[in-house]
């Protein structure tokens, strides 16, 4: 079989339409856009409220095509909402019914339904997995062989992105295809005493459903966890009614230009192709709060909400990554795939959950901070307590950019600040971050990252805990005369 890598530029080539207009339309319309099928519990009224102006603002200052939300508390949803626009360039406002690509929650889905195999006595997590996968030979040069057990919790070594069906390879293979080009590649790491994400493994994981069960992936997932759940909007496979509804999302660049994100399914689809609305993830949540309900038992959930390979409290479930949040046992997942960001948090003693997606590429640290807003908030209104208001950033002034430009050198980089579009930019050899001020101080608030302060005393730049010194930026030398020809 021919092995392929398809590298990013041909993606963009391929894919990208250039959107000049695209952030002021979005700014322009997502404040004002909000779908008209609300659902909110009278006690979650102020939460809400709270939450919608932070939803607001970061849609605006991040160029958020459209953002949708759902909240859960014990079996009821208190609170869904959608804001901006499906389609932003045929001015279509999304709503509750408008189609999110979930990325890696999708791994919460293939798991779950390994367990059911499990309660079932169909299959063993702890047997090698070449059990099931005979044809399965990647290189590992140690002497402890892969389980399914250590392929859910990232344990395996398995290299993150198989060589076929990755991430950039828009070549629509097969999952037989994706799982069968692993077997050239070699383990990183020995099995069992290292995390190593890799959605590669997850892709066997969903393989093994497959071939245990004879039936293509996304139609088994349907038939077994997806229609049960009541998850009427939600798939592994795009069909008509998915590909109408499916929000229009954004990818970007650092020079400010945007283009549609494609669209084409990846080869480890049990770990990133999920389909879904957010209502139909608060299905999915009210289930999970309910001890699995009809879906899993208690004792396999709880497994699944256990840290694997370790003593601690925190760290990789089955599936779920396990942490806490303000006291609180918290059982989370999020997913990135081409142009959308979501977030998917529970915290199962409380009885309490969040999903939330946006249409804009690696926006996960603006979804993850407003899903934590929401838990905050959620844990208040549970405890009769009043809802903390948020304080958000603000644009630094043209002035005030235009006084902190310079070059600083020191601590262990250069950095240089710059001023473009009227926002000013903290530029490494590393990364480009947006400088935006909170309470009059400068702080790191973009895309990518938020929290990072930045304070500037006469010549001297403080940021993440070094000294940098302002330096003379030197001028460009003279350009010479330039040269005479005679014909």
């Amino acid at each position: 079989m021919k092995f392929h890598k398809i590298p990013i530029l041909k993606i963009v080539q391929k894919y990208s339409i250039q959107l000049t207009l695209l952030t002021m339309l979005i700014a322009a319309l997502s404040c004002s856009a909000v779908s008209d099928d609300t659902v909110l519990s009278p006690r979650y009224a102020e939460a809400a409220a709270e939450l919608e102006r932070i939803i607001n603002h970061e849609m605006k200052t991040k160029g958020i095509p459209s953002f949708s939300i759902a909240m859960v508390d014990g079996e009821e949803l208190v609170w869904a909402k959608t804001f901006g626009m499906s389609d932003y360039e045929n001015n279509v406002p999304a709503t509750n019914e408008t189609i999110y690509r979930i990325g890696s929650v999708s791994k919460l889905f293939t798991d779950i339904a390994i367990m059911q195999l499990v309660e079932k006595g169909e299959l063993d997590i702890d047997v090698p997995v070449t059990k099931y996968l005979p044809e399965f030979k990647p290189e590992n040069p140690y002497g402890t062989e892969i389980t399914l057990r250590q392929l859910m919790t990232h344990r395996s070594g398995l290299v993150r992105e198989p060589p076929v069906g990755n991430y950039y390879d828009d070549e629509d293979p097969t999952l037989s295809e994706t799982v069968e080009s692993l077997n050239s590649t070699k383990l990183v790491f020995e099995p069992e005493t290292q995390v190593k994400y890799s959605n590669a493994a997850i892709g066997v994981v969903g393989y093994v459903l497959e071939k245990l069960k004879n039936k293509p992936f996304a139609e088994y997932m349907s038939e077994t966890l997806v229609k049960p759940l009541g998850m009427t909007s939600s798939a592994f496979a795009p069909n008509p009614e998915i590909n109408a509804r499916l929000a229009k999302a954004v990818m970007w660049r650092f020079d400010g230009k945007e283009f549609v994100a494609p669209e084409f399914q990846l080869g480890f689809v049990p770990a990133g192709s999920m389909y879904a609305t957010m209502t139909d993830l608060a299905k999915f949540m009210v289930v999970m709060i309910k001890d699995g309900g009809d879906i899993l038992s208690p004792a396999s959930l709880n497994e699944m909400w256990t840290p694997q390979f370790s003593q601690g409290a925190t760290g990789y479930g089955l599936g779920f990554r396990i942490g806490n949040f303000r006291e609180n046992k918290l059982v989370a997942h999020g997913g990135a795939i081409y142009g959308f960001a979501t977030d998917l948090k529970i915290l199962p003693d409380a009885g309490l959950g969040v999903a939330a997606s946006a249409s804009k590429d690696v926006v996960n640290s603006v979804v993850g901070r407003i899903t934590n807003h929401a838990l905050a908030m959620m844990l208040a209104v549970r405890n009769g307590e009043p809802v903390e208001k948020i304080q958000l950033t603000e644009d630094i002034g043209v002035e005030d950019a235009k006084k902190a430009e310079g070059v600083y050198t020191g601590g262990n980089m250069v950095i240089e600040l710059n001023t473009r579009n009227g926002k000013l930019y903290l530029e490494t050899d590393r990364s480009i971050l947006e400088v935006r001020s909170l309470a009059g101080e400068m702080i790191i608030d973009d895309d990518l990252s938020y929290g990072n302060k930045v304070s500037i005393v006469g010549d001297i730049l403080t940021y993440r805990d070094y000294e940098y010194t302002k330096i003379a930026y030197p001028a460009p030398k003279p350009a010479s005369a330039s040269p005479v020809f005679k014909e």
